[in-house]
Formats: C-alpha cells, sequence, structure tokens
C-alpha cells in the first residue's frame, strides 16, 4: 500500500477525491474531466500515507501530509495551512469507509474501497475493492467484481465467488469456497483453501499452502514446492505440478499436464490423465481407465481384458 489517500487540491480550495478508489489520483482526474495541462497550476495533487502500517487509525496522528508535485503554486503556498486543513478533512471522512478496525464488523461493502481491514465483513460484492485483509479479520462472503489484493495473517475469507477476483493469500490465510468464475492468483506460505469449484481458477500454489478438493471445471495452473492438494476431479485441471508438491488424488475426467522434479501424486482413477511424468516425480497407483505418460510410454490401469493395478516407476 505505497499510497493510502489521494486526493487533489483546486485552487478554489476543494478538495477531489474517490470513496470508490481512495489511492489513484489519475481516476481522479479522469472522473473530473481535469485536464494534465492544469496540473499544479490550478489544481495540485497531495497524499496522506500511513508512518507505519503496522498501526493503522482514524488518529491523524498516525499518518503524514504530503504535496505531490515538483512545484508548488503560489496560490498553494500562501494557503497552505487551510489547503492542508481541508485536505486532513477528507482524509478522516474517508476513514469511516477505508479502514475497518479490529473490533468493527461491516454488514455490507459495495462499490466502494477498503484500504485495511482488520475486523469482520460479511458481504463485499459489486464493485468493491479491498487491498488488505490481515491480523485476524474476517470476510464470510466476496461475490459480484469484487476483487481483494491481499489475504495475510490469520485472515480469513468464507466464500470468494461470481467475478471476485483476490491476487494474494499469504500466511495462515484461509478461503473455504472459490466458485464460479472466482480468481486468486497465488496462494502461499502456510495458506489453506477448502474448495475450488465451478469454473474457479489459481494461478499459483506454493510454499506450504494446502488446498482440500478441486473440481468442477476449475483450474489452478502452478503447484509447486511443498504445496498440497488432497482432490482433484470432475473436469478439474491442473497445468504443472512440481518441486516437492503432492497430490492425493486424481479422478473422474480430471487432467494434469505435467508432473516433475520430486512430485507426487498418490492415486489416480476414472477417465483421469496425466500427460507427462519425468525427473523423480512419482504415482503411487492408477486404477480404472486413467493413464499416465512418462519417458513415451503410456501407463494404463485396466486394459480390454485386465483389470490390473498399474505403477510408474
Amino acid at each position: 500500500m505505497c499510497k493510502d489517500f489521494s486526493g487533489i487540491i483546486t485552487e478554489k480550495g476543494e478538495v477531489l477525491w474517490l470513496k470508490e478508489d481512495t489511492t489513484d489520483h489519475e481516476t481522479i482526474i479522469a472522473k473530473h474531466g481535469l485536464k494534465d495541462a492544469d496540473d499544479a497550476k490550478i489544481w495540485v495533487r497531495f497524499e496522506i500515507n500511513y508512518k507505519d502500517l503496522a498501526k493503522i487509525s482514524r488518529n491523524r496522528a498516525y499518518a503524514v501530509f504530503k504535496w505531490d508535485c515538483q512545484t508548488l503554486p503560489k496560490w498553494a503556498e500562501e494557503n497552505a495551512v487551510v489547503l492542508i486543513a481541508n485536505a486532513w478533512s477528507a482524509w478522516e471522512e474517508s476513514r469511516k469507509t477505508a479502514v475497518i478496525l479490529e473490533s468493527e464488523t461491516v454488514a455490507e461493502v459495495k462499490d466502494y474501497f477498503v484500504a485495511v481491514c482488520l475486523g469482520k465483513i460479511e458481504y463485499v460484492h459489486g464493485n468493491a475493492k479491498i487491498e488488505n485483509v490481515s491480523d485476524n479479520a474476517k470476510i464470510e462472503n466476496v461475490s459480484d467484481n469484487a476483487k481483494i489484493e491481499n489475504v495475510s495473517d490469520n485472515a480469513k475469507i468464507e466464500s470468494v465467488s461470481d467475478n471476485a477476483q483476490i491476487e494474494y493469500v499469504y500466511g495462515n490465510a484461509q478461503i473455504e469456497n472459490v466458485s464460479d468464475n472466482a480468481q486468486i492468483e497465488n496462494v502461499y506460505d502456510n495458506a489453506q483453501i477448502e474448495s475450488v469449484y465451478d469454473n474457479a481458477q489459481i494461478e499459483n500454489v506454493y510454499d506450504n499452502a494446502q488446498i482440500e478438493n478441486v473440481y468442477d471445471n476449475a483450474q489452478i495452473e502452478y503447484v509447486y514446492d511443498n504445496a498440497k492438494i488432497e482432490s482433484v476431479s470432475d473436469n478439474a485441471k491442473i497445468e504443472y505440478v512440481y518441486g516437492n508438491a503432492k497430490i492425493e488424488s486424481v479422478s473422474d475426467n480430471a487432467k494434469i499436464e505435467s508432473v516433475s522434479d520430486n512430485a507426487k501424486i498418490e492415486y489416480v482413477s476414472d477417465n483421469a490423465k496425466i500427460e507427462n511424468v519425468y525427473d523423480n516425480a512419482q504415482i503411487e497407483t492408477i486404477t480404472e481407465f486413467a493413464s499416465a505418460l512418462k519417458d513415451g510410454v503410456i501407463y494404463l490401469a485396466k486394459k480390454a481384458k485386465t483389470r490390473k493395478i498399474g505403477k510408474v516407476p
């Protein structure tokens, strides 16, 4: 969170800021139809940022004001005391929605921006955006086009659905369900996700992260380091499994494109398919009509007249 609160002050002393995104000067400029040629002439940018992200508060003593321009116009110099006071008033107004403190519960966040959530949110939806969910914070449902950038520490999210997006899940953070067209970019550290399903997508699962169930048409691109997935089923797809990653069960029509390094898969069953197995990767048991390919050899569990269980060496 490099910029917590961005605003623009006009020559008339008006403070321009956006409840739906408190961090972006360019969005403010576009929203109010300002001209770049007038920058630092009849209006000027400013920022108010927290001094220490470990000390989030609504008290201005924990934040600092600064002008965001190379040369301050004369009118701003002459009226600096009043203009800065106006900026602080806007910052304090923004804190009513942009910060959720540890002891607080908010029923709904819709179509506006939350810089930091340390407390509890019941529903995040619409076009809402949250930058950081941390400490022991809890969110029950993230849906619609809502977006969360960071979920960390011991934070917990119960449901991520619709077109919602989460960029980073780490620390000891937990997410119970990722569904519909929801997307998560990175799951790492000791983070845990219980279920990924429907058309949900996860790009990277690594470190010691764990996912219990991946099913329906869900997709995961990379599983590596010491990451663990318990079950991959239905039409779910995983592209790459490597490092010391482990998958316990691959079944139904699930597909894994590549298993390498020291990665391990315990059971492959039903019509599940693994395209490439190489390096020191291991697959313990292949049953039903499942198949795996290693060194140009296709390993099958069941042929036309045999039901022998296969094991990829």
